[in-house]
């Protein structure tokens, strides 16, 4: 990797840690924009964890869901702590435009992606699935099927979300 592409990388994450360190402070942990947000399972108790590791990929680390949510250093951490886990994070996405659910277990699991993205959601199951990404926005995905969907983050972040009624995924929004 060469320097400009190391300092670029490194502003990226500090873009998204500065992000996400002012909008815990400004909106507290029920934030849109918190470190991870919406779809916290804390803030839904009901709200299951995927256990599954993500899909390897070249020079990814294996990991699961839980193992990243579990590790959120939550609404008072410090700015370090924020970076060291957007960087974590960060390190456990792949750049996808295409996320395959199969069993409510999405492939990839960890996307990083830009905060206006599109987005499609192909389902290999015979029962439809409801994806959640906000609160209250539901990305129904019919059985056996794919759609597309724009989604529309209002700041770099990170941000679970749900397949039906478990927290199976993180979307990493870059600026």
């Amino acid at each position: 990797m060469s320097n400009s592409y190391k300092v670029l990388f490194v502003v990226l994450i500090l873009i998204v840690a500065v992000a996400v360190v002012w909008s815990v402070k400004f909106y507290g942990s029920s934030a849109p924009g918190g470190i991870v947000n919406s779809v916290n399972p804390s803030a839904s108790p009901s709200a299951g964890y995927s256990t599954s590791p993500l899909p390897t990929t070249k020079n990814k680390p294996i990991v699961s869901v839980a193992s990243l949510l579990a590790s959120d250093p939550g609404p008072n951490a410090s700015q370090k702590q924020v970076i060291d886990y957007s960087v974590t994070v960060y390190n456990a996405s792949v750049e996808a435009s295409l996320i395959d659910v199969s069993a409510c277990s999405p492939n990839p699991a960890v996307v990083h992606l830009k905060t206006k993205s599109t987005m499609v959601f192909k389902n290999q199951d015979s029962v439809p699935h409801h994806i959640f990404h906000v609160r209250g926005v539901d990305l129904n995905v019919p059985a056996n099927s794919q759609k597309s969907f724009d989604l529309n983050f209002a700041s770099p972040g990170i941000y679970g979300y749900k397949c039906d009624n478990a927290v199976v995924g993180i979307f990493f929004v870059l600026p």
